[in-house]
């Protein structure tokens, strides 16, 4: 199972809880090697790269949840 990058490490222990659950009650054994969770990883050359890529990442994420809202605004979805 591959986990998104956004989910709060609350939400990573859910789900990683309810997959775990789910299995054992179709019967497959346990491997601890079946879950991963995606993470973004950039190595800046330095501080003002760093800032700067952290901007761009935090406004692109703004953008996302900008296009994943409804009309009504009301989306309560997990994933962002």
């Amino acid at each position: 199972m591959l986990i998104d990058q956004y989910c709060p490490l609350d939400e990573v222990i859910k789900r990683v809880s309810i997959f775990r659950d789910q299995q054992k009650k179709i019967g497959r054994e346990e491997k601890p090697f079946v879950v991963a969770v995606c993470r973004a990883l950039y190595i800046a050359k330095d501080q003002d790269e760093k800032l700067m890529v952290l901007q761009r990442r935090l406004d692109v994420r703004g953008n996302a949840d900008a296009l994943a809202q409804t009309p009504q605004a009301d989306n309560k979805a997990t994933i962002m």
